[in-house]
């Protein structure tokens, strides 16, 4: 999440690691933002992937 972009019940995020990135912004209207999220990663997930993120143990 973008803490910058993120303002007055709206979320930004940012993906990470990817080429080009992907940025959205939630309107604070939308009650189920997880969701939107977890639908829009098929579509993220085909961008050229540059890093991962570490697995913390």
């Amino acid at each position: 999440m973008n803490e910058k972009k993120t303002h007055g019940g709206a979320k930004t995020v940012l993906s990470y690691g990817r080429s080009p990135a992907a940025e959205i912004t939630l309107s604070e209207r939308i009650k189920d933002k997880d969701a939107v999220i977890g639908e829009l990663s098929g579509i993220v997930s085909g961008l050229a992937k540059q890093k991962a993120c570490v697995k913390r143990s």
